[in-house]
């Protein structure tokens, strides 16, 4: 047996006789540094990582200089997820050989993985010098460009990868989304209808469907839209990944729909580890560790309803750590969210598994993720267990169909007992709204007149302010009919891209409306958009996506909201919120009742004026306000969850009773 005949075996893909060869020359004392580094090669070929790190580890001892050693043990790191030995290794090929196209590549790929995504560009602009014709650089730079928010040049990386390799899907799939997130929507949507006219009912390509129903509802552009969705809901019935989970929210889906595609999402990218990471249960006594896990502690819808909640939790009973997933955007709610946990953890610059390790380390015995299927958050770093219980809240509106995410907080209202089969979690029920709200929030102060925000000063004034995507034909087609009869009113809507704008006007003039009775606001920042509500006299809610923030603004502001019940989570935030606001009455159960509550309010000035009265009085003692009892409910559901696990019980629905009841 020599070494010679271990070499022709692994070629041959006989790694168990090599293996045999190999360890009987090691036992001889034989080739120390070629046996081990050839076990490690064997290792990683059967996907033995953490033997192939030993064994190579092994190898470089007796041979520091292997460059082949140094390289396959920056890539077994890098498979294991160990992205910070991976970095060092590939870190450590280049000082032994420089201008090494695969080390430059592969060292970026590591530090990306770090989060260090300008240190990752710079590596990827090196291996491009080196090797212009590998597309894997240019798109790979791309990403670090994308994370950079360096759109422009993440646009171009991707253009430069797809004119050396034009039909690679991933590659495409990763520029729509690109050009998605540079508001490029149009653009978008041709590359996606261009890829299915190319690639017809190939499932490599399938994701473009649900790429071009996305990109064009983001520009209202709603042609051929039933026959899309009908070929989207066939992928979805072939289990094809045809669409993000987030996306399908927003389009006329249902729950079950919902649920399918957000289990293949978590089992085809997210599968759970083996064996969980956190620690057993504590002592009694001890404080609840609660960790918040999000990439928008920051200038970000969620933090602006949910702040006051982690500055009031009870310190006495829970010890509260949040772990950042997106460096500080120097906002003053960024700062102001930095004060209120007990701890503050910036985990931006570390790998998934670092990330998951630092949350076992703290013991943190409640992980609740505030990003689910969003742009940043990270459901790869709760796939690896790192706390005993992992509850989804607030961000997703839906089920993450995760085996990794244990409760799902909700409210009776968003989730009947009847429609828990449509949820992989079990349901953590908040008596009142499961949305919070900041009681704390300010609202600009000064004059402000219909004249500043381009509205005219008599006119009966519309609005919505969702975003763009969540519109729909059917619930446009109703505001326009609310136009042509209530005489004199004008629709208010948040402003998008020249195109969106450009489609709704055209859309309003095709059913006899002008398009100056269209009104189109610019971004403003909170405290400014709160003031201007109060300029609007009726806000109109839309399916299959609620407004959410946008409805608790609007009730904060004393302006009313029409809204229309749908199937799913997302089509049901709005009435829950009325709901909790005292306001039942105005979350209507069909798109006929909508519209004609609409009208009826809208043509009863009397009636709308008592209305807003009596939104004004509520704000101060209704529940959607209550933060401080809101926060002992949550904790209460927290702390109910807890106990189930600590009698080592699986977890099941919990109802928290309202306070007083």
């Amino acid at each position: 047996m020599s070494l010679q005949s271990a070499e022709l075996l692994f070629r041959q893909g006989q790694y168990s006789a090599a293996q045999k060869v190999l360890l009987q020359l090691l036992k001889k004392g034989q080739h120390t540094a070629a046996a081990n580094r050839l076990l490690g090669f064997i290792a990683g070929q059967t996907q033995d990582f953490p033997q192939a790190i030993e064994r190579l580890r092994a190898s470089l001892r007796y041979d520091p200089n292997s460059l082949e050693s140094w390289y396959y043990l920056g890539m077994a790191c890098q498979k294991s997820g160990q992205h910070r030995a991976a970095a060092e290794a590939f870190g450590t090929l280049l000082q032994r050989q420089p201008n090494l196209f695969e080390a430059e590549h592969d060292l970026g790929l590591a530090l990306l993985a770090l989060g260090k995504a300008a240190e990752a560009l710079a590596h990827f602009d090196r291996a491009v010098q080196l090797r212009p014709g590998a597309f894997e650089a240019h798109m790979n730079r791309g990403a670090a460009c994308g994370k950079l928010r360096l759109h422009a040049q993440e646009l171009q990386c991707y253009e430069s990868a797809l004119a050396l390799q034009p039909a690679h899907p991933t590659l495409i799939e990763n520029y729509g989304t690109a050009l998605c997130q540079a508001r490029r929507f149009a653009d978008a949507a041709q590359l996606y209808d261009r890829t299915l006219r190319e690639h017809p009912g190939d499932a490599d390509y399938a994701f473009a469907r649900g790429g071009l129903l996305y990109a064009r509802a983001a520009i209202a552009d709603w042609r051929d839209f039933d026959a899309q969705m009908a070929l989207l809901r066939e992928d979805i019935r072939a289990q094809r990944e045809c669409i993000e989970p987030f996306a399908l929210l927003i389009l006329p889906s249902t729950p079950q729909e919902q649920l399918q595609v957000a289990r293949l999402h978590a089992q085809r990218h997210y599968p759970m580890a083996a064996e969980p990471l956190h620690a057993p249960v504590r002592a009694e006594g001890e404080r609840l560790r609660v960790g918040y896990i999000s990439a928008d502690f920051g200038r970000h819808a969620t933090s602006f309803l949910v702040a006051e909640v982690f500055e009031r939790h009870d310190r006495e009973r829970f010890e509260v750590t949040a772990i950042s997933l997106r460096q500080s955007d120097g906002s003053a709610m960024r700062e102001r969210l930095e004060r209120a946990f007990d701890r503050f953890v910036d985990a931006h610059e570390l790998s998934d598994s670092e990330t998951a390790q630092a949350i076992a380390d703290l013991g943190i015995d409640i992980l609740v993720d505030l990003g689910g299927y969003t742009i940043d958050a990270r459901p790869s770093v709760l796939a690896l267990r790192p706390a005993p219980l992992q509850i989804s809240y607030l961000c997703f509106p839906g089920t993450l169909g995760a085996p990794f995410i244990d409760y799902l907080v909700a409210d009776p209202f968003l989730i009947p007992e009847a429609a828990r089969a449509d949820y992989s979690e079990k349901i953590l029920y908040l008596p009142d709204a499961y949305q919070p709200n900041d009681s704390r929030r300010e609202t600009a102060t000064g004059p402000l007149s219909r004249a500043d925000a381009g509205l005219p000063e008599a006119a009966f004034v519309f609005c919505n302010f969702n975003n763009g995507q969540k519109l729909t034909a059917a619930f446009f087609d109703i505001w326009l009919r609310l136009l042509a009869r209530v005489e004199g009113s004008v629709l208010w809507l948040k402003g998008g891209t020249e195109a969106y704008e450009r489609n709704l006007r055209e859309r309003a003039a095709a059913h006899g409306i002008a398009s100056e009775r269209l009104v189109f606001a610019p971004w403003a920042e909170q405290s400014a958009h709160l003031q201007r509500l109060a300029l609007a006299d009726l806000c109109l809610d839309n399916l299959p996506y609620n407004a959410h923030t946008t409805a608790s603004d609007a009730l904060w502001a004393g302006l009313p909201l029409v809204s229309c019940v749908g199937q799913t989570f997302a089509g049901r935030v709005a009435g829950s919120l009325l709901g909790a606001a005292g306001f039942p009455q105005l979350a209507t159960d069909s798109p006929a009742a909508y519209e004609a509550l609409a009208l009826a309010l809208a043509t009863d000035p009397p009636r709308l004026a008592a209305l807003r009265a009596e939104l004004a009085a509520a704000r101060g003692h209704c529940a959607l306000f209550d933060t401080a009892t809101y926060t002992r409910h949550l904790e209460a559901g927290f702390a109910a969850a807890w106990e189930r696990h600590r009698a080592q019980l699986p977890p099941e629905h919990i109802v928290v009773p309202r306070l007083g009841a």
